[in-house]
């Protein structure tokens, strides 16, 4: 076996072990974005926090870095890499956590490469965040220019899966599809983790009956939300205490 094959795989079992990097980068309290962010632009409040999740294999050689970061925006607050499995060989997930620091627009790069070679990159990501001063709306500032689909909600025996309900955040305003027609209108999302929507407008097309019902179900669920939260680099609204409507990033 060569050398940097046997540290690979040395590195892979002690990470599916107990991690490398600082153990504080945790991202469950972070906002996430994996590979299918990549080259988009994000809208953060300053004093966020955020995680990036690629998928990689140390034993190949190979390994994420970060390759562009300005410090004036953002700090590296910790890095880990978790195995799939403690087989050797196996591959697994690169979790980059940062924090905003202050206003601004700025551009965070990582590369996959092995160390020792100087060709470009087998594989890069980029993310340009876009940091905003932190006041009340800064939550919705963390919420601009996302996509969601509704993944789980507390309501009946419908699977919201079966269809197509989403939600978009863009210029204070709320919009997607919720099954059958389109939907807008204006929304508020405080740092605190308030959260409101405005009268909405939508289409009146009819659609098939479980459809139609899926449709009431979220509207009726969407009045109901009080609060926001990102959590597992899921969308969470709820109401009185519950959680009424989960979302999955787009």
């Amino acid at each position: 076996m060569k050398p940097w094959m046997l540290l690979g795989a040395v590195c892979a079992v002690l990470a599916g072990a107990c991690g490398c990097g600082d153990s504080s980068a945790d991202s469950d309290e972070a906002v996430v974005f994996g590979q299918d962010r990549n080259g988009q632009t994000v809208a953060l409040a300053v004093g966020a926090s955020l995680a990036v999740e690629l998928a990689g294999n140390p034993t190949t050689g190979y390994e994420w870095t970060v390759a562009q970061i300005d410090s004036a925006h953002l700090r590296l607050a910790g890095s880990t890499y978790a195995a799939e499995s403690s087989a050797v060989g196996s591959g697994g997930t690169y979790v980059f956590r940062f924090e905003t620091l202050r206003a601004g627009r700025t551009v965070l790069g990582l590369v996959y490469r092995r160390s020792w070679e100087t060709t470009a990159a087998d594989q890069t990501f980029t993310l340009t965040v876009d940091i905003r001063d932190g006041d009340d709306s800064s939550g919705a500032a963390a919420l601009e220019n996302t996509r969601w689909k509704l993944a789980a909600w507390s309501a009946g025996s419908l699977n919201p899966a079966g269809f197509d309900v989403t939600a978009e955040f863009a210029d204070g305003r709320i919009g997607g599809r919720s099954a059958v027609n389109s939907y807008g209108g204006d929304y508020s999302a405080a740092a605190d983790g308030r959260f409101s929507v405005g009268a909405l407008a939508m289409t009146e097309m009819a659609g098939e009956p479980a459809a139609m019902e899926a449709e009431s179900l979220y509207h009726a669920l969407l009045g109901q939300v009080d609060r926001w939260r990102i959590a597992n680099g899921q969308l969470v609204l709820s109401g009185a205490g519950q959680d009424l409507l989960i979302f999955d990033p787009r």
